[in-house]
């Protein structure tokens, strides 16, 4: 069998493949809300319609913060610390 070798453990790697996942899925099904919004929805559900896109901008910026960030919470006694491996780390 082969293994590649990498720098992060396997708990690292499974958090990243499962928040890029999670992350890419919400962005994608919120642009298509976005979309669906804009060109199917009819002119008088006007005060719904804002709700609606409001709702799908505050979770798409959510979104992709989590997909850059990547938090990782880790069990610390009684507390809880969150290490970030997302791309935003690169920055840093």
């Amino acid at each position: 069998m082969f293994v590649v070798p990498s720098l992060l453990p396997l708990h690292d790697l499974i958090s990243i493949v499962h928040h890029g996942v999670v992350d890419c899925l919400a962005i994608i099904a919120n642009l298509i809300l976005l979309v669906t919004i804009a060109v199917r929805s009819p002119e008088r559900m006007g005060s719904y319609k804002i709700l609606l896109v409001n709702t799908a901008l505050v979770d798409l910026i959510a979104a992709l913060t989590a997909l850059i960030c990547m938090p990782r919470p880790v069990p610390v006694g009684h507390l809880l610390a969150y290490i970030y491996i997302g791309p935003c780390t690169l920055i840093n």
